[in-house]
This record gives C-alpha cells, sequence and structure tokens, in this order.
C-alpha cells in the first residue's frame, strides 16, 4: 500500500501568453504536506511527470511522494521538484492532434519551469505513463522545443514501435514523425541532437491487458548505448506483473524508478553523463545475472577475467574445507561461517553458490605462500597470525543477484515476509583463474554450492521433456522464439519432498533482448505457465540475436535426486496472446469479409437482377472457404520473403518506405515485418485462415444483432395498408437543405466522423422500415442491397466512433481544439449522398460491363489491401468506404434510366 499526503501548488503564470494551450491545460508542482513547502518555491531538481490517455497529473504523486520522503527521512542534499502535466483526462491514444498539443503544451511548459531556476539548470528529466511517454519523445521533435531541455526520459508501458489503435491517421503520422526523427538522429555519427539523452522503457508484461509489452521496446529507437526496455517482473525484488494503470502506483516499481533518479545526480545536484546514467538506471532495474547486460564500468565482465584485490587471512584450524569437484551443502552457517571449497576445472558450464544469509562475503581465491603482497585490501578471519593461510582473492560478493524466497508455502515470488535468497554464477572461463572459493557469513542461513551445465532443448507440439539434474540447471528452448506462444512447464523430482530442506524448487524464465525475467516459486506444487515478449508481430527485431526462452531451474544440490522438466504448448493462453495482440483486426477482417461478400453479391446481381440478404453473402464466402484459405495460407509464406514485402510497401497507400529506410539507416540489420498478420515463422501459416474464420463468425453475430435492433425500430411503426407510406421520402428541397446543413457543419466545427455516424444511423433506419414483401423480387433485392450498406457502415462505425468520443469529450471541455483533417467535407459526402439516395427508394441499377469489371476490381483490392495493410492502417477503411460509396454513385448516375424508385417497385409484380 502506498500512504502520501498530497498537495499542489499550481503554476497560474503559465497561462495561454506564454502557452497557446495554457487555458485547456495546466502544471502542478507536487508538495508533500508536512514536509514540502506548500507554495511554489521550487529549488530541487526538475522532474516533469505526463499522463497518458485520460490520465490525471494525480498520478504522478505516487514516485513525487516517495522521493520526498526519501529526501526528508534520509537527510539527503538531492531534492526533486515533481511538475506534474493535467490534460483535462484527454484521450491521446485516440487522436493524434491531441498528443502535438500536448508536446508543444510541455515544451513551452519546460521553458517557463527552467526560467524558475539558477543557470545550473538547463534540463529536466521526464516520466511519462502509457501514451505520455509518446508526447514525451515527441517533445524534442517539435519546433518549439528548447534545445538540450531533456536529458532524460523514463517511459512507463508506453507502445514506442506502433500505436495501439490506428483509426486515427494523425495518431500514425505522429509516430511516424517521432519514429523517424529518433532514428535519424542517432544515425548521425556527429551532430546528434540527442547524444545526452537516455530513454528507459518499463512495461507491466502480460499483466497489461490494454497496450501489449512487445510495443514497449524502444530497440529499434535508441541504440543500446542511450537506452533499454524492461519488464516489471525482471526489476530486483518486485518480481510481478503490473496492469496498465498500476505500474504508476505499483509500490515496487515506484521504489526503484525513483531509487533510480537519486543515482542519476551527483552530490552536487548535476545530473550524471548519460553513459553513468544508464548504468544506474540498469543496475536499479534490471535483473542483474551474468551475462545477460553489462555495465559498462565492471570491466571485470566484460574480459570474463576478475583481478584480484583482497588478501584474505583465515585460520588453518578454524577454515571449513570441502571436497573437491563435490556439491556442497551448509545447514546452519552459525556453526559453519567459514567455508573453502576447491574449484573443481573440467567438463562443465560454471559454478553457483547460494544462500539465504544476510550478512556475507563471497571470495574466489588463490592461495599465497607470501604474506607480502602490496595494493590489496586486507581481510583478516584469523585469530593467529602465524598460523593462518594467505589467499590472494578477487571480491565477488557485489556479483550476487536477489532470488524470491521458495519453500513449500510459496505461491508467489513477491509475497514473503522473509529475505530473500542470493545467487552467484561463474562459468568455466572465469574460475579457471582460481583454485578455491571461499564463502564468509556473520549471519544464519543454508549455503550450497555446485557445479552446472547447460542444456538444449525443441519443444514438440504435443510437448517435450528432458531430465535434468539437482542444483542449477539452464535451459534453451531453442524454437521458444515467438511471444505468441504460452507453455506449460511442469518439473517433477524423482524423490518427491525429499530434496527441500533449503529451498523449493524455483524456476525463472528469460530472455536476452528485450531483457525479460521473471520468477516461479514452488514449482514442484504450483506448475507454471510461462509466457514472454520476444520477436513479437509488426515488432522490428534483429534476426542475427540469440533471443529464445531460456528457463533456469534452481533446485537443492544432490548426487541422487534427478528431475523431469515437461514442457508443452498451452493452448488457451496461446489464444489470449493471439487476442490482445490481433484485437484490432475484429473491426477489420469482418469488413475485409463483407466487401468479398459484396463482390460475389453485385456479380449475382447482375446475372440475375436479384441482390440477396447479407446472409446470402456470406454462405456464397463460406462456398469458397477452401480456396480463400490456401490463399491466405499462401499470402503467409510470400510475405515471410523481404523481397515480397517491399514490393508490397512500394504499391501501399499510404507508403512506409520513409519509415523503412529510417529504419535501416538507424540499425541495418534490424528487420520488419508490417505486412499482412505480420508474422515470418512457417509455423504459424494456420492464423490467416483461422481469423478469417473467425471474421466470418462476427459478421454472423452482427448480422443478427443488427436484426434484433431493426425489429425494436421497426416495432413502433404503425402498420400500412400502403407500404409506399412508411418510406415516403421528404421533399427535394427539404432534403438538400438538410445534406447542406451537415456540410456547413463539418467544414466548421463537427468532424466528418460525427456525420458519418448520423448517416449510418439514418441508414439504418431507414432499412428497419423499409417494407419486405418477399412476394415481390425487386423488393427482396432492394431490401438486401440496404442491408448490405447498414452492415458496412456499421462496422466503419467502430473505425470513426474514437475520433467521435475525442470531439465529444473536447466539446465537454469547452475545448475549440482543431481537428485537422477531419473537416474535409469529401471524406464523408459521398457516404451522405448514397444514404440520400437510398433514402428516396432508388435501386441500384445493374452495371454495364464496364462497370461490373471496375467494380470487381475495386472490391478485389479492398480485400487485399484490408487483409494485407488493415491492422496497422485501420484508418483507411473508412476512406475504402467512402470512395465504394462514390462509385455506387457513379452506378446510379450512369444509367438513370434503370433507377427505381421503391414506391415503384412495390407497384410491380414479379
Amino acid at each position: 500500500m502506498v500512504w502520501m499526503r498530497p498537495a499542489y501548488a499550481t503554476l497560474t503564470h503559465l497561462d495561454r501568453t506564454k502557452a497557446r494551450m495554457g487555458d485547456k491545460y495546466s502544471i502542478h508542482l507536487y508538495r508533500e504536506r508536512g514536509i514540502d513547502e506548500t507554495e511554489l518555491n521550487p529549488s530541487g531538481i526538475p522532474v516533469v511527470f505526463i499522463p497518458g490517455n485520460a490520465g490525471s497529473h494525480k498520478q504522478g504523486r505516487s514516485v513525487a511522494s516517495y522521493c520526498s520522503k526519501k529526501t526528508f527521512e534520509q537527510q539527503l542534499y538531492t531534492k526533486f521538484d515533481f511538475y506534474l502535466a493535467e490534460f483535462n483526462e484527454d484521450l491521446s491514444a485516440f487522436h493524434g492532434r491531441t498528443m502535438l498539443d500536448q508536446a508543444e503544451y510541455v515544451n513551452d511548459a519546460i521553458r517557463y519551469i527552467l526560467s524558475l531556476y539558477g543557470e545550473d539548470t538547463t534540463s529536466v528529466m521526464v516520466i511519462g505513463h502509457s501514451m505520455g511517454g509518446i508526447v514525451a519523445r515527441t517533445l524534442l521533435a517539435l519546433p518549439n522545443y528548447v534545445p538540450n531541455s531533456i536529458n532524460t526520459i523514463i517511459t512507463l508501458s508506453t507502445p514506442h514501435t506502433i500505436p495501439p489503435l490506428t483509426f486515427d491517421k494523425d495518431v500514425n503520422t505522429v509516430y511516424d514523425l517521432v519514429n523517424q526523427y529518433w532514428r535519424h538522429a542517432f544515425s548521425l555519427e556527429s551532430d546528434n541532437d540527442l547524444s545526452d539523452m537516455v530513454l528507459v522503457s518499463i512495461t507491466g508484461g502480460r499483466s497489461d491487458s490494454l497496450v501489449p509489452s512487445d510495443y514497449t521496446s524502444v530497440l529499434s529507437v535508441v541504440p543500446p548505448s542511450h537506452g533499454f526496455t524492461t519488464f516489471s517482473s525482471s526489476i530486483p525484488k518486485a518480481w510481478t506483473g503490473v496492469d496498465h494503470q498500476a505500474i504508476i502506483w505499483c509500490s515496487q516499481c515506484r521504489r526503484a524508478v525513483a531509487d533510480s533518479l537519486f543515482d542519476v545526480v551527483d552530490s552536487k545536484g548535476h545530473v550524471l553523463p548519460y553513459n553513468e546514467r544508464l548504468d544506474q538506471f540498469k543496475r536499479h532495474l534490471l535483473p542483474g545475472f551474468p551475462g545477460e547486460h553489462v555495465v559498462d564500468d565492471v570491466d571485470d565482465y566484460k574480459t570474463g577475467i576478475f583481478t584480484p584485490s583482497v588478501k584474505l587471512l583465515l585460520d588453518s584450524d578454524r577454515q571449513n574445507y570441502h571436497s573437491s569437484g563435490g556439491s556442497l551443502k551448509v545447514a546452519d552457517l552459525q556453526n559453519s561461517p567459514i567455508n573453502v571449497l576447491p574449484l573443481a576445472h573440467g567438463d562443465f558450464h560454471g559454478v553457483t553458490v547460494f544462500t539465504d544469509s544476510v550478512d556475507y562475503k563471497l571470495y574466489m581465491c588463490n592461495r599465497t605462500k607470501s604474506n607480502g603482497e602490496k595494493g590489496l585490501e586486507t581481510h583478516n578471519y584469523a585469530t593467529d597470525l602465524s598460523s593462518s593461510d594467505v589467499f590472494v582473492c578477487y571480491d565477488g560478493t557485489l556479483d550476487g543477484v536477489s532470488l524470491p524466497v521458495s519453500n513449500r508455502s510459496s505461491v508467489y515470488p513477491f509475497i514473503s515476509s522473509q529475505n530473500g535468497m542470493h545467487f552467484w554464477s561463474y562459468d568455466s572461463e572465469q574460475v579457471s583463474h582460481f583454485d578455491f572459493l571461499v564463502f564468509v557469513s556473520a549471519s544464519q542461513g543454508f549455503l550450497t554450492a555446485s557445479n552446472y551445465n547447460q542444456y538444449g532443448m525443441v519443444i514438440r507440439e504435443s510437448g517435450s521433456k528432458v531430465i535434468i539434474p539437482s542444483g542449477y540447471v539452464d535451459v534453451s528452448l531453442e524454437s521458444a522464439t515467438s511471444s505468441l506462444l504460452s507453455y506449460n512447464v511442469k518439473i517433477q523430482s524423482s524423490d518427491p519432498g525429499e530434496n527441500s530442506e533449503f529451498f523449493a524448487p524455483l524456476l525463472r524464465q528469460y530472455i536476452a533482448d528485450p531483457v525479460e525475467s521473471a520468477f516461479h516459486v514452488n514449482v514442484e506444487k504450483y506448475a507454471p505457465v510461462v509466457f514472454f515478449h520476444g520477436p513479437s508481430p509488426f515488432v522490428p527485431y534483429d534476426p542475427e540475436a540469440a533471443n529464445n526462452l531460456h528457463l533456469q531451474i534452481f533446485t537443492q544440490p544432490s548426487d541422487t535426486t534427478k528431475y523431469t522438466m515437461e514442457v508443452s504448448v498451452n493452448i488457451w493462453a496461446s489464444l489470449a496472446n493471439l487476442a490482445l495482440r490481433y484485437r484490432v483486426l475484429g473491426g477489420t477482417l469482418p469488413m475485409c469479409v463483407t466487401f468479398l461478400g459484396m463482390l460475389f453479391q453485385l456479380r449475382e446481381y447482375n446475372r440475375t437482377g436479384y441482390f440477396g440478404r447479407y446472409q446470402d453473402s456470406l454462405y456464397m464466402v463460406i462456398r469458397r472457404l477452401p480456396i480463400i484459405l490456401a490463399v491466405l495460407t499462401m499470402v503467409h509464406f510470400a510475405v515471410a520473403h523481404e523481397s515480397v514485402r517491399d514490393f508490397l510497401r512500394n504499391i501501399q497507400i499510404p507508403s512506409e518506405q520513409e519509415n523503412m529506410r529510417a529504419l535501416h539507416a538507424f540499425n541495418p540489420q534490424l528487420k520488419q515485418n508490417d505486412i499482412f498478420l505480420g508474422l515470418t515463422q512457417p509455423y504459424f501459416w494456420f492464423l490467416g485462415p483461422f481469423f478469417f474464420v473467425v471474421a466470418i463468425g462476427l459478421c454472423g453475430i452482427l448480422l443478427h444483432l443488427t436484426q434484433l435492433l431493426m425489429c425494436l425500430i421497426r416495432f413502433p411503426v404503425p402498420k400500412s395498408t400502403n407500404p409506399a407510406d412508411i418510406s415516403k421520402p421528404p421533399s427535394s428541397v427539404k432534403r438538400l437543405v438538410f445534406i447542406g446543413l451537415i456540410c456547413i457543419a463539418v467544414s466548421t466545427f463537427v468532424p466528418y466522423q460525427f456525420a458519418f455516424i448520423f448517416a449510418a444511423l439514418m441508414q439504418i433506419i431507414h432499412t428497419s422500415i423499409t417494407p419486405k414483401i418477399y412476394t415481390h423480387r425487386l423488393g427482396k433485392s432492394f431490401y438486401g442491397f440496404n442491408e448490405h450498406i447498414t452492415i458496412l457502415f456499421l462496422l466503419n462505425v467502430f473505425i470513426n466512433a474514437p475520433i467521435l468520443i475525442v470531439w465529444i469529450h473536447n466539446l465537454a471541455l469547452n475545448s475549440t481544439i482543431h481537428f485537422a483533417t477531419h473537416h474535409n467535407i469529401l471524406s464523408v459526402l459521398p457516404c451522405i449522398l448514397l444514404v440520400e439516395n437510398v433514402y428516396t427508394g432508388n435501386m441500384l441499377p445493374r452495371m454495364t460491363r464496364l462497370q461490373s469489371v471496375t467494380t470487381i476490381l475495386l472490391l478485389s483490392y479492398y480485400v487485399l489491401y484490408i487483409a494485407l495493410y488493415g491492422l496497422l492502417h485501420a484508418f483507411m477503411l473508412h476512406h475504402l468506404v467512402n470512395v465504394f460509396s462514390l462509385w455506387l454513385l457513379v452506378v446510379y448516375l450512369d444509367d438513370p434510366g434503370t433507377r427505381h424508385r421503391f414506391d415503384t417497385i412495390l407497384a410491380k409484380k414479379d
């Protein structure tokens, strides 16, 4: 639980005279009651907090409160001033223009904040949550950015690579602008505007159900020398996934973030150079296991050679020697405080040490007969110097990493009232320079040490088993490279319950890039489900990097006990992974199915003169399903080739070539599959067909819901002996006036999404009250045509609704925010005119041969476009519908003699 006593001092002078958005947004300086002065009196290091989508400035109080309390309670010189941005819960994830407005305001605010300090303060640190992290990175790409005014950006659950929702073109434009700017800056050898920048991305992992953690990777926007991505489960002593909102106030996470802020500032209050800042962030936010990441100032780990720095003195009669080459187990360190283990040099990967002691020292030593070594720090544990043994040692105490408590009652790694365990691991090359391992403890606890090996494992669909020894084992799952799959892991001992005197079996999963680590305790009792975030759909990746899943098993060393580890794919958890990453397909693929059904239906209508119902179109699609699924399978294998993807990008609208050029200039080794489902692995060939079948099911569900809605709308309409009276349209003058008013409103005030949703509402009402005279063939055709247009418009409503929500939100705030291109009347006028044309009772005429061929080509292109590009360019679907509406109007106007009003249709007989 996090306790605080917040107070806020508003920067009232930061108004419209100093910031264009000063009337809408505000900045508040956090003050901790009882500790800080409540007035605006800044005197520390400025930190700016930027909230995310629908966020509040109050979300930043968690880290701010911790920093204030730490400064006060520990009487530290370092003090932070947290400036919290208030955006009135703007929906920045839905609207790119909102993100630009927020970034422009924050730049103006930073300029003003720096003016409150002396000349020594020239920059701020920025913490951004969710979309606030993108706003933070956007700051540097805008014209009003003050050069070098930002030195560090920490983002929490921020999707850096691609937007989580692509319903607004401006959102994609902002992402393109920001990512191209950052990639271009770091691709320059000189004149790099970001040369002093550090970017750290922290994400909650699988627990975050709003933003896929794959999207939070900064691999493709900053080099490893200037930033990294980490997971909350990787943070030492946090060891847990965190949901999207909780990552702001999670006690373990906020403590790690706040402590790292204190360590990137020197005693004079100056921010450290970027490389030293990065090292401190790594110490606090990465798991610290040897070999998985390298801190720049730890030269020993970089070279693999440890330099002795300690002269160790031990009593010959007091030291506890253990047999060479065997495993070491000490149950009570109080009875055996000093333990010396001769290091074996043989065919093994390395040596490991475990303990739960809280006061300890670990050395790797060579015995020497001389007592005159100079320049070494002496650690004397001998009571009789005349008979003591002398060792020259490397002090490896700080090389240990923390492990969670794992006993027979453990359920979660982050819940324990006990102190955790500590673990050391050295490979055979590192220990080859030493003959002894010495462990000295001043507290109670256990100690184990043993040699270990690594194992490789390929997972089959039905599951795979491997027998491993006790102690420490690292298993590399060579085939586990995709974040779409989750796995069941079962570990069973050959002697159940007989080998847990010190601790119950503990499992750690990890991948190297991005650094993701997670612990699972008491795994023999609670079989874990393992999920990870390796190479992911649509996210840039390095194909040469070793980023498969590893499993580390920690058990009590034993010469007799073996363990069986079984790994299999968890189907249900994998389906959840698919739903999280491909949820936008729920709005795009049904439109693909609908366009395909209309293609078949229009061909049938031109041939027979009958336009069937929407379910008839679905049946036509289902009858051709084997061919469609075969084509989707071939598309999957085709887009796995870089040359095919390059060709498809060349014909894509809008073009992604500039993004790819910026990516390759930044790092030529990076690849990105942004076509179709974003996959290159051949074993995912079935996903395209699977999603298409699901889309057909969604279309069926939408049809039944629409029919239910139309029944409810139709219910109050009185029965009429003359159905034509029900659908009698208003006069032409009234219709033209109404359309003119809509055009004026869209051009001046409302976004065109409002006009489209209004047109869709009119279309569904008209379709609902249109009589279905089943004894008349033309009446059935007219209703079927209306039903298709209604479903198509309803699917498009899902694309347009987020922008309308943003507009309503701003309207409620009395904001006059400009919606950029969302006032283009041409983006919606064809849809309005089509609804007006259908509303007057005009049936679509049968097409000429040229019109029919054009329609087939147009709809075929639509189907391919949505399948290949739709997920990352969902905003384009509205324009596809708009152009299709325009084409239908052309068909109407091209042959006016074949048009039929609905009242004429009712008068005719079959």
